[in-house]
C-alpha cells in the first residue's frame, strides 16, 4: 500500500533525502536502507525514463519515501510516475497560483482533480485497486519548485492552494532567473530563502537541496523540513576521491 508522504510532510517532521540521478537499482537499494527518509528521483535532468524509474522504485526500502520530479506538468508524465508507485510528485518551475492548481489536479483523482485511472504497479496491477483509490488523494504529496523571482513573489498564494503540500526552492535556477548564474550564496538568494518561511501557509512544508551541513542547520532552523542532503553522484565522487587519497597517503 502507498506510503503516506503527504502526512509525513504535514506532521512537520524533519525529512532528510537524497537526489537520485544514476539509474542503478543497486544504488537505490543501498541508499534507501542507509537512513534517508526520502529519495528525490529526477526525470528532468537525468537520463532516467519511466521504464527505468519503475525498476528503481521497486528497490526503495519500505522505510523510505519516494518523490519524482517530472520534466513538465503534463497528465502523461504525472500519471505514469504515480502509477509506477511514486508517493510524491515534484513539479519544476511553478511561478503562479494557476500553475499550482494545475499541478494539484494532476495528482488527485476526481472529484479533487483530474488524474486518470490506471491499473499498474501502484494499484497492485488491479489487485489492490479499491484500497489504493481510498487513500491516494490523502497520501500522495504534491511538491512545487520555486525557481524564479516570480514564483518567490507568489509563494504565499501558491502555498495557499488546497492540495499543495510543500514548496521546494531551487537556488541554482533562482540565480539564473535573477541574472546571477551560479551565485547561490548571493544575498538576493539568501533573502528569498529566509523570507519564504514567513509567507507560506502554515500547513505547507518547505524543501531545498544542500550538501553543506552549516547551511543544512540554518535551513532546518528556518523551518525547512524537506531537505535533500546531497546527490548520488556527489556521494560516489567524494567517496572515490577519499578512498584513493587514503590509499596514496598509506603508500607514501
Amino acid at each position: 500500500m502507498i506510503k503516506p508522504f503527504r502526512t509525513s510532510i504535514q506532521s512537520g517532521q524533519q525529512l532528510n533525502g537524497l537526489l537520485i540521478t544514476v539509474p542503478s537499482p543497486e544504488l537505490v537499494e543501498i541508499v534507501s536502507t542507509a537512513g534517508f527518509d526520502w529519495l528525490f528521483f529526477d526525470l528532468e535532468h537525468s537520463a532516467m525514463g519511466i521504464e527505468t524509474l519503475q525498476k528503481l522504485l521497486r528497490c526503495v526500502s519500505d522505510s523510505c519515501l519516494a518523490a519524482v520530479r517530472v520534466p513538465e506538468p503534463s497528465p502523461a508524465y504525472v500519471a505514469k510516475v504515480l502509477d509506477a508507485g511514486a508517493e510524491g510528485v515534484i513539479f519544476p518551475r511553478i511561478s503562479t497560483e494557476e500553475q499550482a492548481r494545475k499541478a494539484v489536479a494532476l495528482c488527485k483523482y476526481p472529484p479533487l482533480g483530474n488524474r486518470g485511472v490506471g491499473l499498474s504497479r501502484a494499484q497492485g496491477y488491479g489487485n489492490t485497486f479499491s484500497e489504493y483509490l481510498k487513500v491516494a488523494n490523502e497520501r500522495i504529496a504534491c511538491i512545487l519548485q520555486i525557481e524564479d523571482e516570480k514564483g518567490a513573489g507568489n509563494a504565499s498564494q501558491i502555498s495557499a492552494v488546497e492540495g499543495v503540500d510543500a514548496l521546494f526552492v531551487g537556488p541554482y535556477d533562482l540565480s539564473m532567473s535573477m541574472g546571477i548564474p551560479g551565485e547561490v550564496a548571493h544575498n538576493s538568494i539568501k533573502k528569498i530563502i529566509r523570507n519564504l518561511p514567513e509567507v507560506v501557509s502554515d500547513h505547507t512544508g518547505l524543501g531545498i537541496l544542500t550538501a553543506d551541513m552549516a547551511l543544512y542547520r540554518e535551513y532546518a532552523d528556518l523551518g525547512y523540513n524537506l531537505i535533500a542532503c546531497g546527490i548520488d553522484t556527489q556521494l560516489i565522487n567524494n567517496g572515490a576521491k577519499k578512498l584513493i587519497s587514503s590509499v596514496k597517503n598509506t603508500a607514501n
